[in-house]
């Protein structure tokens, strides 16, 4: 997360899974999530609104998981794009001067398109 001014800040999140198994099993995305945040007070510090949208890029298929969680993805191979945005509520409490803990709630939409 890097400042942009005294109380807006820019974060990213990127995730990245490129496994693919013996037998064509795969369990590959890759996500980019950017938000930016208003903070009330300082940045760093307190209270803040976000705003962030997402794409990812999936490939899964014959990929048995865990607990019977998306028991189809054992039997079919889904590939396409997710597409999405959302709001979020955090606050961050200062620990040290280094260190930092933030909380944080959200809201969003997301839809997928398969190809």
């Amino acid at each position: 997360e890097i400042g942009l001014d005294d109380r807006w800040t820019l974060n990213t999140h990127i995730y990245y899974n490129p496994f693919t198994f013996k037998d064509n099993r795969k369990w590959k995305h890759i996500r980019v999530q950017p938000e930016v945040r208003y903070w009330l007070c300082q940045k760093f510090n307190g209270h803040f609104f976000g705003l962030h949208v997402l794409y990812t890029h999936f490939n899964a298929g014959q990929v048995p998981l865990p607990f019977g969680i998306f028991p189809d993805v054992k039997k079919y191979r889904y590939q396409g794009n997710t597409y999405g945005a959302g709001l979020s509520y955090g606050y961050q409490w200062i620990l040290t001067p280094r260190w930092s803990i933030e909380g944080s709630i959200g809201v969003g939409y997301k839809y997928n398109t398969l190809v």
